[in-house]
């Protein structure tokens, strides 16, 4: 019902963005059911794709999940404990609506012979303003307390400071780069002893080079995972083995020869060499060893 609202009211889409809801899911898959070949070749009607953000990345859809933060904190802020009827509640989502799709894109210059900023009010409507000032602008003795009340929560409903406070970068941190042929701790819900063992087979990256994704192959089968919920081991392959190995090994040369720098050569060959384990870490010899 929610999905046959949204396009009487702003006409039908392409596509849908969304979360791994069940209810998303089952949407899409009854919309899959159908046999659009037949009717597409009858009407002018397309398929709507639905696209879905991978499993367990609930900050892959920050971009419509920070619009929702802005609605729910202005709402909590302005209405309080305050009770409202359907229609009072209707017409403040509304104007909440219209607010939020207000809200510039582009630079806004204090100048007035500038150019007006982009906003997505253009783009859904290509109207330059929904500014209701002559609704507003009523007389005092008119009006009963309600409407009054009403009126006063839209003029509290400020959007702009609040997104764009929004808009800034707070993670700067660089974490580690997934590569193929890792071995990674899986996060699940279980406790982190009884997290799996994975092996990516092959990994995303983004716009930006970045990797994003992984594909992880476990001992139930493959699944997807964002790199946030995969730990790296200490030596996840045979590379960062054989790095260690060869550090180690220069280092006990040159240990080994500032211990005995006079001796010569063929004494320095037979000393001994510290031995290691497959982590690189060496073997120390007890004290009272024979």
């Amino acid at each position: 019902m929610s999905l046959r609202r949204f396009i009487a009211r702003r006409g039908r889409i392409d596509a849908i963005f969304t979360d791994n809801g069940t209810n998303f899911r089952g949407t899409a898959n009854l919309l899959k059911d159908i046999n659009w070949q037949e009717v597409e070749s009858v009407t002018a009607v397309h398929a709507i794709k639905w696209r879905f953000i991978p499993p367990r990345t609930p900050w892959w859809g920050g971009w419509w999940e920070r619009l929702i933060r802005v609605l729910k904190e202005m709402l909590r802020r302005i209405l309080g404990r305050q009770r409202l009827t359907w229609v009072e509640l209707d017409t403040v989502l509304c104007d909440c609506e219209a607010v939020i799709n207000s809200r510039p894109l582009t630079y806004v210059s204090t100048c007035t012979d500038d150019l007006r900023p982009l906003t997505p009010m253009l783009f859904l409507h290509g109207l330059p303003s929904n500014d209701t000032s002559d609704l507003d602008y009523v007389d005092n003795m008119n009006l009963n307390v309600r409407y009054k009340y009403l009126q006063k929560l839209r003029e509290d409903f400020r959007v702009r400071k609040e997104y764009l406070a929004l808009l800034t970068a707070r993670w700067k941190e660089k974490t580690i780069e997934m590569k193929k042929g890792d071995i990674v701790l899986v996060e699940t819900y279980a406790k982190r002893l009884f997290w799996p063992l994975g092996l990516i087979m092959e990994v995303v990256t983004g716009a930006d080079g970045v990797t994003r994704l992984a594909r992880v192959k476990t001992q139930k089968g493959e699944t997807l995972r964002p790199c946030q919920r995969l730990y790296p081991l200490e030596i996840s392959n045979d590379s960062d083995l054989l790095q260690r190995a060869e550090v180690t090994i220069e280092d006990e040369k040159l240990s080994v020869s500032s211990d005995s720098p006079d001796l010569p050569s063929s004494v320095t060959s037979g000393a001994k060499v510290t031995k290691t384990t497959r982590c690189g870490r060496n073997v120390k010899l007890p004290a009272r060893y024979l």
